[in-house]
Protein backbone atom coordinates (compact mmCIF):
# COMPACT_ATOMS: atom_id res chain seq x y z
CA UNK A 1 0.00 0.00 0.00
CA UNK A 2 1.23 3.34 -0.68
CA UNK A 3 2.86 5.31 2.14
CA UNK A 4 0.27 7.90 3.52
CA UNK A 5 1.87 11.57 2.66
CA UNK A 6 0.51 15.35 3.74
CA UNK A 7 1.94 18.51 2.82
CA UNK A 8 5.26 18.97 4.42
CA UNK A 9 5.02 22.96 5.18
CA UNK A 10 1.88 21.60 7.03
CA UNK A 11 3.73 18.94 8.77
CA UNK A 12 6.37 21.27 9.58
CA UNK A 13 4.27 23.53 11.70
CA UNK A 14 3.08 20.40 14.17
CA UNK A 15 7.11 18.93 14.87
CA UNK A 16 9.29 20.16 17.22
CA UNK A 17 12.12 22.70 16.32
CA UNK A 18 14.78 21.37 18.74
CA UNK A 19 16.01 18.58 20.49
CA UNK A 20 15.92 14.74 20.47
CA UNK A 21 12.57 13.54 19.04
CA UNK A 22 11.89 10.32 16.91
CA UNK A 23 9.82 11.82 14.20
CA UNK A 24 8.23 8.43 12.24
CA UNK A 25 5.16 7.01 10.60
CA UNK A 26 3.75 4.57 12.91
CA UNK A 27 0.72 3.71 14.65
CA UNK A 28 -0.48 1.08 17.46
CA UNK A 29 1.05 -1.76 15.54
CA UNK A 30 3.52 -0.82 13.30
CA UNK A 31 7.12 1.71 12.67
CA UNK A 32 8.31 2.78 9.06
CA UNK A 33 11.83 3.05 8.63
CA UNK A 34 13.76 3.81 5.55
CA UNK A 35 17.25 2.76 3.81
CA UNK A 36 18.54 3.38 0.69
CA UNK A 37 20.72 1.64 -1.16
CA UNK A 38 22.11 0.55 -5.08
CA UNK A 39 19.28 -1.28 -7.13
CA UNK A 40 20.91 -4.99 -7.17
CA UNK A 41 20.49 -4.87 -3.12
CA UNK A 42 17.30 -2.39 -3.46
CA UNK A 43 15.31 -4.42 -6.47
CA UNK A 44 15.81 -7.48 -4.68
CA UNK A 45 14.75 -6.36 -1.38
CA UNK A 46 11.09 -5.33 -2.50
CA UNK A 47 10.82 -8.18 -4.64
CA UNK A 48 11.26 -10.45 -2.37
CA UNK A 49 10.66 -8.71 1.26
CA UNK A 50 13.93 -9.59 2.56
CA UNK A 51 17.49 -8.79 1.60
CA UNK A 52 19.58 -11.12 -0.28
CA UNK A 53 21.22 -10.39 -3.51
CA UNK A 54 24.49 -7.67 -2.80
CA UNK A 55 23.61 -7.47 1.10
CA UNK A 56 26.15 -7.85 3.53
CA UNK A 57 25.19 -9.28 6.61
CA UNK A 58 28.76 -8.82 7.88
CA UNK A 59 28.73 -5.18 8.34
CA UNK A 60 26.35 -2.91 10.64
CA UNK A 61 23.01 -1.37 8.75
CA UNK A 62 21.61 1.60 9.82
CA UNK A 63 18.18 2.39 9.56
CA UNK A 64 16.49 5.63 10.26
CA UNK A 65 12.67 6.61 10.80
CA UNK A 66 12.90 9.72 9.14
CA UNK A 67 12.14 10.00 5.60
CA UNK A 68 13.84 13.82 5.68
CA UNK A 69 16.69 12.51 7.35
CA UNK A 70 17.06 9.59 4.78
CA UNK A 71 17.22 11.95 1.97
CA UNK A 72 19.93 14.29 3.31
CA UNK A 73 21.89 11.02 3.17
CA UNK A 74 20.97 9.58 0.16
CA UNK A 75 20.84 13.38 -1.95
CA UNK A 76 17.07 12.44 -2.55
CA UNK A 77 17.77 9.21 -4.14
CA UNK A 78 20.89 10.57 -6.27
CA UNK A 79 24.06 9.68 -4.63
CA UNK A 80 25.68 6.62 -5.65
CA UNK A 81 24.63 3.07 -4.59
CA UNK A 82 21.69 4.79 -3.08
CA UNK A 83 19.24 5.55 -5.98
CA UNK A 84 16.66 3.03 -4.46
CA UNK A 85 14.90 4.33 -1.39
CA UNK A 86 13.26 1.34 0.70
CA UNK A 87 10.76 2.25 3.33
CA UNK A 88 10.82 -1.23 5.33
CA UNK A 89 8.01 -2.14 7.80
CA UNK A 90 8.68 -3.35 11.75
CA UNK A 91 6.44 -4.12 14.31
CA UNK A 92 5.78 -1.60 16.92
CA UNK A 93 6.78 -4.29 19.54
CA UNK A 94 10.18 -4.85 17.39
CA UNK A 95 11.39 -1.29 17.06
CA UNK A 96 10.48 -0.40 20.25
CA UNK A 97 13.07 -3.69 21.24
CA UNK A 98 15.96 -2.02 19.62
CA UNK A 99 15.85 1.15 20.97
CA UNK A 100 16.02 -0.64 24.21
CA UNK A 101 18.69 -2.83 23.52
CA UNK A 102 20.80 0.16 22.01
CA UNK A 103 24.07 1.50 22.82
CA UNK A 104 25.09 5.00 21.93
CA UNK A 105 27.94 4.97 19.35
CA UNK A 106 29.97 7.37 21.14
CA UNK A 107 30.51 7.32 24.96
CA UNK A 108 28.31 8.68 27.16
CA UNK A 109 28.96 9.89 30.81
CA UNK A 110 25.15 10.02 32.00
CA UNK A 111 24.70 6.62 31.10
CA UNK A 112 27.79 4.82 32.01
CA UNK A 113 30.33 5.32 34.88
CA UNK A 114 33.24 4.78 33.09
CA UNK A 115 34.66 4.43 28.98
CA UNK A 116 35.52 1.24 29.56
CA UNK A 117 31.44 0.28 30.92
CA UNK A 118 30.49 1.85 27.48
CA UNK A 119 32.93 -0.39 25.94
CA UNK A 120 32.22 -3.42 27.32
CA UNK A 121 28.11 -2.75 26.68
CA UNK A 122 28.95 -1.96 22.53
CA UNK A 123 30.78 -5.01 22.87
CA UNK A 124 28.00 -7.11 23.68
CA UNK A 125 25.07 -5.21 22.53
CA UNK A 126 24.21 -5.86 18.21
CA UNK A 127 22.36 -2.61 18.27
CA UNK A 128 23.63 1.36 18.16
CA UNK A 129 21.68 4.45 18.35
CA UNK A 130 23.36 7.99 17.04
CA UNK A 131 21.46 10.94 16.88
CA UNK A 132 22.84 13.71 14.38
CA UNK A 133 21.55 16.85 13.22
CA UNK A 134 18.19 16.96 11.27
CA UNK A 135 17.87 18.60 8.21
CA UNK A 136 14.44 20.19 5.88
CA UNK A 137 14.32 19.44 2.59
CA UNK A 138 17.03 21.82 1.24
CA UNK A 139 19.52 20.11 3.41
CA UNK A 140 19.94 23.04 5.49
CA UNK A 141 20.52 21.80 9.28
CA UNK A 142 18.06 21.65 12.28
CA UNK A 143 18.35 22.14 15.95
CA UNK A 144 16.20 19.33 16.23
CA UNK A 145 18.07 16.13 16.65
CA UNK A 146 17.46 12.68 14.53
CA UNK A 147 17.68 9.19 15.34
CA UNK A 148 19.31 6.33 13.73
CA UNK A 149 19.66 2.22 14.77
CA UNK A 150 22.78 0.20 13.69
CA UNK A 151 22.05 -3.12 13.62
CA UNK A 152 24.16 -6.13 13.27
CA UNK A 153 24.99 -9.45 13.94
CA UNK A 154 22.63 -11.85 15.02
CA UNK A 155 20.22 -8.79 15.02
CA UNK A 156 20.54 -8.29 11.76
CA UNK A 157 20.12 -11.54 10.73
CA UNK A 158 16.49 -11.69 12.88
CA UNK A 159 16.40 -8.24 11.49
CA UNK A 160 15.82 -9.78 8.06
CA UNK A 161 14.23 -13.01 9.02
CA UNK A 162 11.72 -12.18 11.58
CA UNK A 163 11.58 -8.51 12.41
CA UNK A 164 11.12 -7.07 8.73
CA UNK A 165 7.26 -7.14 7.90
CA UNK A 166 7.52 -5.61 4.72
CA UNK A 167 9.49 -3.62 2.02
CA UNK A 168 8.26 -1.04 -0.47
CA UNK A 169 10.12 0.47 -2.85
CA UNK A 170 9.19 4.34 -2.34
CA UNK A 171 11.93 5.68 -5.16
CA UNK A 172 8.96 7.09 -7.53
CA UNK A 173 7.77 9.06 -4.46
CA UNK A 174 11.49 10.03 -3.92
CA UNK A 175 11.90 10.82 -7.87
CA UNK A 176 8.52 13.25 -7.72
CA UNK A 177 9.01 14.57 -4.66
CA UNK A 178 13.06 16.07 -5.33
CA UNK A 179 11.94 18.37 -8.11
CA UNK A 180 9.78 20.13 -5.25
CA UNK A 181 12.63 20.41 -2.91
CA UNK A 182 13.01 24.47 -4.36
CA UNK A 183 9.42 24.65 -4.10
CA UNK A 184 8.22 23.30 -0.56
CA UNK A 185 4.48 24.35 -1.13
CA UNK A 186 3.92 22.04 -3.76
CA UNK A 187 6.27 19.40 -1.42
CA UNK A 188 4.48 16.34 0.13
CA UNK A 189 6.42 13.70 2.71
CA UNK A 190 5.25 10.61 4.28
CA UNK A 191 2.93 11.62 7.45
CA UNK A 192 5.51 11.08 10.46
CA UNK A 193 4.15 12.15 14.13
CA UNK A 194 6.41 11.75 17.41
CA UNK A 195 7.10 8.36 18.72
CA UNK A 196 7.14 8.37 22.37
CA UNK A 197 8.50 4.70 23.50
CA UNK A 198 5.61 2.82 25.64
CA UNK A 199 8.36 2.17 28.39
CA UNK A 200 9.28 5.62 29.88
CA UNK A 201 12.77 3.96 31.39
CA UNK A 202 13.39 3.39 27.28
CA UNK A 203 12.95 6.91 26.69
CA UNK A 204 14.72 8.24 29.89
CA UNK A 205 17.58 5.72 28.07
CA UNK A 206 17.47 7.47 24.80
CA UNK A 207 17.37 11.03 26.39
CA UNK A 208 14.36 12.35 24.40
CA UNK A 209 13.28 15.76 25.12
CA UNK A 210 10.09 16.79 26.21
CA UNK A 211 7.37 18.20 23.61
CA UNK A 212 4.03 18.99 25.59
CA UNK A 213 1.62 18.63 22.31
CA UNK A 214 -0.93 20.28 24.97
CA UNK A 215 0.93 22.95 24.91
CA UNK A 216 1.25 23.74 21.08
CA UNK A 217 -0.97 26.52 20.23
CA UNK A 218 -1.64 25.11 16.99
CA UNK A 219 -4.89 22.94 17.63
CA UNK A 220 -4.25 20.22 14.93
CA UNK A 221 -1.51 18.79 16.91
CA UNK A 222 -3.14 18.40 20.24
CA UNK A 223 -5.80 16.70 17.86
CA UNK A 224 -2.83 14.15 16.72
CA UNK A 225 -1.20 13.67 19.95
CA UNK A 226 -4.56 12.54 21.63
CA UNK A 227 -5.28 10.17 18.24
CA UNK A 228 -1.77 8.83 19.24
CA UNK A 229 -1.47 8.65 22.51
CA UNK A 230 -4.02 5.50 22.27
CA UNK A 231 -4.98 4.98 18.87
CA UNK A 232 -7.85 5.36 16.73
CA UNK A 233 -8.92 2.00 17.62
CA UNK A 234 -7.69 2.31 21.54
CA UNK A 235 -6.97 -1.04 23.56
CA UNK A 236 -9.91 -1.48 26.22
CA UNK A 237 -7.33 -1.13 28.87
CA UNK A 238 -7.32 2.43 27.97
CA UNK A 239 -11.21 3.45 27.47
CA UNK A 240 -11.12 4.36 31.38
CA UNK A 241 -8.55 7.06 30.67
CA UNK A 242 -10.20 7.99 27.59
CA UNK A 243 -12.98 8.66 29.53
CA UNK A 244 -11.25 10.77 31.97
CA UNK A 245 -9.84 12.63 29.47
CA UNK A 246 -13.17 13.62 27.30
CA UNK A 247 -14.75 14.17 31.10
CA UNK A 248 -12.16 16.42 31.75
CA UNK A 249 -12.10 18.73 28.70
CA UNK A 250 -16.11 18.56 28.82
CA UNK A 251 -15.82 20.21 32.04
CA UNK A 252 -14.20 23.24 30.69
CA UNK A 253 -17.13 24.40 28.75
CA UNK A 254 -16.12 27.02 26.53
CA UNK A 255 -12.09 26.29 26.99
CA UNK A 256 -12.23 22.80 26.17
CA UNK A 257 -10.37 21.86 23.37
CA UNK A 258 -12.83 20.66 20.51
CA UNK A 259 -10.86 18.93 18.42
CA UNK A 260 -9.24 16.49 21.11
CA UNK A 261 -12.81 16.05 22.33
CA UNK A 262 -13.79 14.78 18.85
CA UNK A 263 -10.74 12.35 18.80
CA UNK A 264 -11.66 10.91 22.36
CA UNK A 265 -15.26 10.85 21.11
CA UNK A 266 -14.00 8.82 18.22
CA UNK A 267 -12.17 6.49 20.21
CA UNK A 268 -15.19 5.71 21.96
CA UNK A 269 -17.36 5.42 19.33
CA UNK A 270 -14.80 2.65 17.82
CA UNK A 271 -15.57 0.22 20.65
CA UNK A 272 -19.88 0.57 19.99
CA UNK A 273 -20.37 0.41 24.13
CA UNK A 274 -23.72 1.64 24.84
CA UNK A 275 -22.97 3.03 27.61
CA UNK A 276 -20.91 5.25 26.38
CA UNK A 277 -23.66 6.99 24.31
CA UNK A 278 -24.76 9.57 26.98
CA UNK A 279 -20.58 10.69 27.47
CA UNK A 280 -20.04 11.62 24.17
CA UNK A 281 -23.29 13.47 24.27
CA UNK A 282 -22.46 15.33 27.10
CA UNK A 283 -19.17 16.35 25.74
CA UNK A 284 -20.98 17.20 22.21
CA UNK A 285 -23.27 19.98 24.39
CA UNK A 286 -20.19 21.21 26.31
CA UNK A 287 -19.98 24.30 24.24
CA UNK A 288 -21.36 25.64 20.57
CA UNK A 289 -18.26 24.70 18.95
CA UNK A 290 -18.01 21.40 20.52
CA UNK A 291 -21.49 20.56 19.42
CA UNK A 292 -20.16 21.93 15.62
CA UNK A 293 -17.14 19.58 16.18
CA UNK A 294 -18.41 16.18 17.60
CA UNK A 295 -20.18 14.23 15.19
CA UNK A 296 -23.46 13.34 16.23
CA UNK A 297 -23.16 9.70 14.69
CA UNK A 298 -20.69 9.17 17.56
CA UNK A 299 -23.33 8.83 20.16
CA UNK A 300 -24.45 5.31 17.96
CA UNK A 301 -21.15 3.32 17.80
CA UNK A 302 -23.31 0.39 18.64
CA UNK A 303 -25.56 0.78 15.78
CA UNK A 304 -28.92 3.06 15.95
CA UNK A 305 -31.24 0.54 16.99
CA UNK A 306 -29.22 -0.77 19.92
CA UNK A 307 -28.62 2.77 21.28
CA UNK A 308 -32.27 3.83 21.20
CA UNK A 309 -33.53 0.39 22.87
CA UNK A 310 -30.52 1.46 25.75
CA UNK A 311 -31.82 5.16 25.99
CA UNK A 312 -35.09 3.86 26.35
CA UNK A 313 -34.52 1.44 28.93
CA UNK A 314 -32.34 4.08 30.86
CA UNK A 315 -35.68 5.82 30.94
CA UNK A 316 -33.65 9.20 32.75
CA UNK A 317 -34.43 12.89 31.53
CA UNK A 318 -31.06 12.89 30.12
CA UNK A 319 -31.56 9.52 27.67
CA UNK A 320 -35.01 10.21 26.69
CA UNK A 321 -33.57 13.71 25.50
CA UNK A 322 -30.77 12.02 23.33
CA UNK A 323 -33.25 9.48 21.96
CA UNK A 324 -35.24 12.34 20.96
CA UNK A 325 -32.55 13.47 19.28
CA UNK A 326 -31.69 10.50 17.54
CA UNK A 327 -35.38 9.70 16.32
CA UNK A 328 -35.40 13.29 15.17
CA UNK A 329 -31.83 12.50 13.08
CA UNK A 330 -33.26 9.52 12.12
CA UNK A 331 -36.63 10.91 10.17
CA UNK A 332 -34.51 13.74 9.01
CA UNK A 333 -32.47 11.09 7.06
CA UNK A 334 -29.50 11.53 8.80
CA UNK A 335 -28.84 8.14 9.49
CA UNK A 336 -29.91 6.63 6.14
CA UNK A 337 -27.49 3.90 5.07
CA UNK A 338 -25.36 5.15 7.64
CA UNK A 339 -23.43 2.20 9.45
CA UNK A 340 -21.08 2.46 12.20
CA UNK A 341 -18.08 0.70 10.06
CA UNK A 342 -18.69 2.99 7.24
CA UNK A 343 -18.04 6.45 9.45
CA UNK A 344 -15.17 4.42 11.24
CA UNK A 345 -13.54 4.26 7.11
CA UNK A 346 -14.23 7.80 6.70
CA UNK A 347 -12.50 8.50 9.73
CA UNK A 348 -9.21 6.00 8.59
CA UNK A 349 -9.05 8.00 5.61
CA UNK A 350 -9.26 11.25 7.25
CA UNK A 351 -6.09 11.07 9.19
CA UNK A 352 -4.48 8.67 6.61
CA UNK A 353 -4.69 5.42 8.12
CA UNK A 354 -6.24 3.92 4.93
CA UNK A 355 -3.05 1.08 5.06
Amino acid sequence: MPLPTAPYLEQQRRWPRAGRHVLAQHDDHSVIVYQAYRPEIGHFAARHGRFGSGFSFSRMTWIKPNFLWMMYRSGWGTKPDQEVTLALTLSRVSFEALLRDAVPSSYDPSLYPTREAWQDAVSVSDVRVQWDPDHDPTGRKLERRALQLGLRGDTLRRFNTEILLGVEDVSDLVRTQREHVTDLARLVTPVETLLVPRDPAVAARLRLDAYDEDDVEDPEVVELAALRRYGLVPEVRDLPAIHEALDAEAARGMDGHVLKMRVHCLQLFTHGRVEDALRIWRAKASSFDAGCSVDYQFVCGAGVTATKANLRALGTPEALDLLAFVEASESNGGFEDWTPEAHLAFYRGYYGLDA
